[in-house]
């Protein structure tokens, strides 16, 4: 099977959010992006398109279709499924416009968007609006909005400062306007080097076709952005600051902990953090926004989560500064985000540029894990026991430190005896999960900390592989249920920090950078129901 890509748009600046946020996204425009974006599969490959006309005429890229051309379908935001046939392919713009016939169903009059005018000159710069269908997901009910701004424009092609992700080539690119400006069509190798078809050649194209050339006149259009919010005020940002620690080992007691990560404080003594980006088995400690290093310790550890819930030790109480309420919020779809990255050197916030949320209530699904070693259920004395016969270079189970000839007893705890019990336990975690093993070497008990690998052939899998030319993607990142889907590009070292939105409400804390395109946050109210069976504010 072969997937294409596309674009995976950012931000626009607000640096550390210092100045306005430029608006609020509409959500009548973004429901009208969503529903013109439809997902091509031709043959077995997969990209996206978007509705151009009342009539069901889809522009996409050439490259996304088979040649010669296999059989088209177009799935809509509904999911219906619709028979299309090709109309124009142009392979040296890499353009094609498709045509549903007949339409059917509730799609008889699909939603489309309008093609721009033109293309201003101040373009470079401007916010734009990216939607598409990735590979990755082959069950979701409408394509992914995402954010970005312009780098560079001409006649023929745009460059932006958008993520392109797998399935995602041949989706529209809109201006604040809700007009087509672009379809994409590359995948650059840094965020700011994508590149889209202008919506210049595409109007040319159109208009050389007699019978498309309808295509290109004006239409009426749905703005995309709404509702100036404000920035947010001293008040708050200090508020959010005291809410944000930094946590890690006391000492250097871990090689793999080079800097402090984020953390957030839920009340006055109790921080939740993301488990997998902190050490296993060493003290941890929290430093304050006053700059106060307290120690702490684990009062539980939610696996599923991937989250640890920390309690600053009593004796600090009297310097624990107290905690101003800050009000929680539900996030919506297509809301603007903004994600804590961490602390600064003066006690502040490090505030990223905002990005939408583009899923709500996400299932992210699990993936297999590897341990790198072949464990064999043998017969002892006492009955079976699992003993280590061979372990992979390089693997998980060589970095913890097992070798071959060592007997399994336990693993978090839990004994073993056959292959099944390791089985159950494993079935349980993720790739990035931190697993603590309990062993027998030639007599001895040692105990081990491994943390679970990935599919060693993945890396060579187009989205995996695309994914890792876009920056560091999180160890854990599969098998969340319930999160919020968010386009902020934050790195593994900044999650565990607060999600809020352009009111400064608290929207939930990140959890994991998954792909290109996603960013995964666990929802607020999840948090507080864990650790005090939730509360309206905090």
């Amino acid at each position: 099977m072969r997937w294409f890509a596309g674009i995976c748009c950012m931000v626009w600046l607000v640096p550390g959010m210092t100045g306005e946020v430029a608006a609020q996204v509409s959500e009548p425009g973004l429901r009208r992006l969503q529903r013109a974006t439809v997902r091509i599969v031709s043959g077995d490959d997969l990209s996206s398109g978007v509705l151009i006309s009342a009539s069901g005429h889809v522009l996409t890229v050439a490259h996304g279709l088979r040649e010669p051309p296999a059989e088209i379908t177009i799935l809509l935001h509904d999911g219906s499924r619709q028979a299309a046939t090709l109309v124009l392919m142009d392979r040296a713009d890499d353009l094609a416009v498709l045509k549903i016939v007949p339409i059917v169903g509730d799609a008889s009059t699909p939603t489309f968007v309008p093609l721009a005018a033109s293309l201003p000159r101040a373009a470079a710069g401007a916010v734009v609006f990216a939607c598409g269908y990735p590979a990755r997901v082959r069950d979701q009910s409408a394509g992914l909005p995402r954010l970005g701004t312009l780098r560079a424009v001409d006649s023929a092609l745009l460059r932006s400062s958008c993520q392109l992700t797998v399935g995602d080539s041949g989706g529209p690119l809109l201006n604040m306007a809700g007009q087509l400006i672009g379809v994409h069509r590359q995948i650059g190798m840094g965020r700011d080097a994508n590149v889209h078809v202008s919506v210049t050649r595409i109007r040319q194209r159109l208009q050389a076709n007699p019978a498309l050339r309808q295509l290109a006149e004006s239409a009426s259009s749905t703005s995309l952005l709404s509702e100036m919010p404000q920035e947010l005020s001293a008040a708050q940002r200090g508020a959010l600051a005291n809410r944000t620690v930094g946590v890690a080992a006391q000492g250097t007691q871990s090689e793999r902990l080079t800097e402090w990560r984020p953390g957030i404080r839920l009340a006055a003594r109790r921080v939740v953090a993301k488990r997998s980006e902190l050490p296993p088995e060493c003290p941890l400690a929290c430093r304050l926004s006053s700059g106060l290093v307290i120690p702490c310790r684990v009062l539980l550890v939610d696996v599923a989560l991937d989250v640890v819930v920390l309690e600053l030790e009593p004796e600090a109480d009297s310097a624990i500064p107290a905690v101003d309420a800050l009000p929680v919020a539900i996030v919506r779809p297509g809301e603007l985000v903004f994600a804590v990255l961490g602390q600064t050197a003066d006690g502040g916030i490090r505030l990223s540029d905002p990005g939408i949320a583009g899923r709500v209530g996400y299932r992210e699904p699990g993936l297999p894990l590897k341990l790198g070693a072949v464990i064999d259920e043998m017969a002892g004395v006492a009955g079976t026991v699992l003993r280590v016969r061979e372990i992979s270079p390089n693997g998980p189970a060589a970095v913890a430190g097992l070798a071959a000839g060592d007997r399994l007893i336990a693993v978090e705890g839990r004994s073993l005896a056959t292959l099944n019990d390791l089985a159950e336990i494993l079935a349980e975690r993720q790739p990035g999960d931190q697993l603590q093993l309990q062993v027998d070497r030639a007599g001895q008990s040692v105990s081990l900390s491994l943390i679970a690998g990935h599919d060693p052939g993945a890396q060579f899998e187009k989205l995996e592989y695309l994914d890792g030319r876009a920056g560091a993607v999180s160890g854990r990142r599969s098998g969340f249920v319930g999160v919020i889907q968010h386009d902020i590009p934050v790195t593994p070292a900044e999650c565990g920090g607060w999600l809020i939105n352009s009111r400064g409400e608290l929207l939930g804390m990140t959890i994991a950078r998954r792909s290109r395109e996603a960013t995964l946050a666990i929802p607020i109210q999840t948090l507080l129901d864990l650790i005090e069976g939730g509360r309206s504010s905090i």
